[in-house]
């Protein structure tokens, strides 16, 4: 910046305007809401040729500059309640670019009482779009799995928590999927190859359709689904799964298993409910004549029985509770 050039006449060339981003604007207060004012930074940020273009664009109307009247009504009714409380307001929407694209803003202004029935919105416009941006990028890597792309584990028990509630009338079952020896996978053929893999299941889990749905990775080669357990949802999903990953491009033979939980206790939450689908499933792991192991709660009583053993052996050997008996060697030839 040149020495002697004062703030106004930076602003007044758009100097200021152009190194913030932003503009500024002024408005009448009714229902036309038309720019009384559009300074140089705001219609160059947006891509117009000149104040008149931008104005044009818009019909003349401070709304017909939203990028879309979903975008129009927000601003409107969140300027009036603020303006019932207060003179100053503070908002977030998207206005329209020349090329048709989006521009995420930031809007802080003030309403002025010129004269009765005479008000005017001076405001100060920002350029948020790539604040706006990262926050998508963090949300994206908070709610999705960073590999695949779906939903992760804490996502999928939320999203499946929340449509079981929705549609508490509905039987719906957890289904836990996982790749038999996946290891070996990454092992003989890389890991890239292994990432390939886990992303073509992906996919085949968007492909296949079924209405109410939610699906997720839980973590390494593990992934859940929860859908309606009607129109032979279940039967269908495992025959499409298995005919796809015979499809993929590997010579080597990918077989999947399933382990179904039928939600029977709404009281439990998602990741108890996709525990029990893995209890199923690993009643059937490495019978590869049985796909699809479904759970019952035997299965939940023998596994607390056993850990019950479990949790008492060290006491029991301490207080030498066991006793061995030996089976004797007996030939029935010779009697001996």
């Amino acid at each position: 910046i040149e020495e002697g050039i004062g703030r106004e006449q930076l602003v007044e060339d758009g100097i200021i305007e152009t190194c913030l981003n932003c503009g500024y604007k002024v408005c009448r207060d009714d229902q036309e809401a038309s720019f009384q004012q559009v300074s140089f930074g705001l219609w160059s940020m947006l891509g117009y040729s000149s104040e008149t273009a931008f104005i044009e664009a818009s019909q003349g109307l401070s709304t017909g500059a939203a990028y879309s009247e979903d975008d129009a009504e927000q601003f409107r009714a969140s300027l009036a309640e603020q303006l019932a409380r207060d003179d100053k307001y503070r908002l977030e929407y998207r206005l329209k670019k020349a090329d048709g694209t989006a521009l995420w803003v930031l809007e802080s202004g003030r309403c002025v009482t010129r004269a009765v029935n005479d008000r005017m919105l001076q405001s100060m416009v920002i350029d948020i779009t790539m604040q706006k941006e990262l926050e998508e990028k963090l949300l994206r890597q908070d709610a999705y799995d960073s590999l695949t792309g779906i939903y992760n584990k804490k996502t999928f028990y939320q999203k499946a928590d929340a449509l079981l509630k929705e549609q508490a009338q509905r039987v719906f079952e957890v289904i836990y999927l996982d790749v038999e020896r996946f290891k070996l996978i990454n092992d003989l053929f890389g890991e890239a190859v292994g990432n390939e893999l886990l992303l073509y299941l992906a996919q085949c889990l968007r492909d296949i359709c079924i209405e109410d749905c939610v699906y997720g990775r839980l973590q390494s080669d593990n992934f859940a689904l929860c859908f309606p357990a009607e129109n032979d949802n279940r039967e269908r999903f495992i025959r499409e799964i298995q005919n796809k990953v015979k499809q993929f491009p590997l010579h080597y033979r990918i077989i999947v298993g399933f382990g179904v939980y039928q939600v029977t206790d709404r009281n439990l939450s998602v990741s108890s409910m996709c525990d029990r689908a893995r209890m199923a499933f690993r009643q059937i792991q490495g019978k590869y004549m049985v796909s699809c192991g479904v759970y019952d709660e035997r299965m939940r009583q023998r596994i607390v029985a056993e850990q019950e053993i479990v949790n008492e052996m060290e006491r029991a050997l301490s207080e030498r509770q066991f006793e061995v008996y030996f089976q004797p060697k007996y030939d029935l030839g010779t009697e001996n």
